[in-house]
């Protein structure tokens, strides 16, 4: 998934990774460094990511103990994980 300034990929094994700018936090590193290269998300490394997607400067992904299968309607479950700048509310936070 690409946001503006961001990207991330997951991995076959539901690892999750992401590199560009790190403002805001948007990579979930962390902190507010940039990475020039693919950079594994150590907060959801002992889960299984089977969704992300990067907004313009947060980043959404669907997690959980193990590997989740398809339902009949195309879902997955999971947790919701969100970080990144959420002053317009896109964090679902407020």
């Amino acid at each position: 998934s690409c946001g503006q300034r961001h990207a991330a990929l997951l991995s076959t094994d539901g690892k999750l990774f992401s590199w560009g700018a790190g403002d805001n936090g948007m990579l979930g590193h962390g902190s507010r460094t940039a990475a020039a290269s693919p950079r594994l998300v150590e907060g959801l490394a002992a889960l299984f990511v089977s969704s992300v997607s990067c907004g313009a400067f947060h980043t959404a992904a669907i997690a959980s103990p193990g590997r989740q299968e398809v339902d009949d309607e195309g879902l997955v479950g999971g947790s919701l994980f969100v970080w990144g700048l959420g002053k317009a509310g896109q964090l679902g936070l407020d």
